[in-house]
């Protein structure tokens, strides 16, 4: 698998205001997915932001709110903690949130990525502890370390091959996939 080469994208936050402002309500019996995918993926349109990269993710329906995640993926492969998130009110977007790498450039040259299980092996060593792990998920990503990038200069950083291990109810690990 390549590394992956990626730079923070920036919005006009006016511009994405004025949107949610000029937005005319849906009524309650039009909320179902669909339209809710819909209504989100044409808001995204019309704020310039919607390319291939682009993917539906989930919807979340709690009380007083319905949240519509999108992520971002490129050749089927997730550029991790990449989203876009749309949070709707009474029928209307009221919040729009978006942390987004964009892909400047994937590497010519490729390295072999370790097996599922000895991502699984380096994780479960570095948390030898008293505590049960129980493993709900682990997929292949592209994941740049956030801690160590500043997402408010225009610089462009490089995400690399990570196994994503999803465990203990919503808890995410990261294990470098490239074999050392």
């Amino acid at each position: 698998m390549p590394k992956l080469t990626v730079q923070f994208d920036t919005i006009n936050e006016d511009d994405v205001n004025e949107l949610i402002e000029s937005q005319a309500p849906l009524p309650d019996t039009e909320l179902s997915d669909e339209k809710l995918i819909a209504v989100t993926t044409q808001f995204i349109r019309d704020c310039g932001l919607m390319t291939d990269n682009v993917t539906f993710q989930s919807i979340e329906r709690l009380d007083d709110e319905i949240k519509v995640t999108y992520k971002n993926y490129i050749e089927n492969v997730a550029i991790e903690e990449s989203y876009i998130l749309c949070t709707l009110k009474d029928g209307k977007i009221t919040e729009f949130r978006r942390f987004w790498l964009d892909p400047v450039e994937m590497s010519t040259s490729e390295k072999e990525v370790i097996p599922a299980a000895a991502a699984l092996i380096k994780f479960m060593s570095e948390n030898a502890g008293a505590e049960p792990i129980y493993i709900q998920n682990i997929s292949l990503v592209f994941w740049l370390d956030s801690s160590a990038f500043n997402a408010e200069s225009p610089v462009t950083d490089t995400a690399f091959p990570a196994w994503k291990i999803l465990y203990n109810d919503g808890k995410v690990r990261y294990v470098t996939a490239w074999e050392q």
